[in-house]
């Protein structure tokens, strides 16, 4: 992802990288990921949804790696800062959903895709 991001939008590698872990911890992709993957793929209609879950977080997380990226800053922490401050409003609603996931203790393909969705607002995908 970070290497194709860096090709992207032809910002340094590291850049890219602080920029994309510091929106995975801001937003809690890396608890979401691991949710996923500890989602049962008991029979094939389980794994493809779990893949299917997966692959939109990726694509989110790159996309929105990507809207950060947009606007020049001298560091990957400003770019996510900068992001973050025109995104206020999106980004407290959509932490707010997974704040009410994360605290219902369920975590499964009715609730994880309403938190994608939500933070899919925040790169221009809902």
């Amino acid at each position: 992802d970070i290497v194709e991001e860096e090709e992207a939008t032809g910002q340094p590698q590291p850049l890219v990288a602080e920029v994309y872990f510091g929106l995975g911890t801001l937003l809690g992709l890396d608890w979401i990921r691991d949710r996923i993957l500890e989602l049962p793929r008991a029979d094939r209609w389980q794994a493809l949804a779990r893949a299917a879950l997966r692959d939109d977080l990726y694509r989110l997380h790159r996309a929105l790696t990507r809207e950060a990226l947009r606007d020049p800053a001298p560091s990957g922490q400003v770019a996510v800062e900068h992001w973050y401050q025109r995104n206020e409003a999106a980004a407290r609603r959509a932490l707010s959903v997974l704040a009410d996931v994360r605290a219902s203790g369920t975590f499964d393909t009715t609730t994880l895709p309403v938190v994608l969705r939500e933070l899919g607002s925040l790169a221009g995908d809902a």
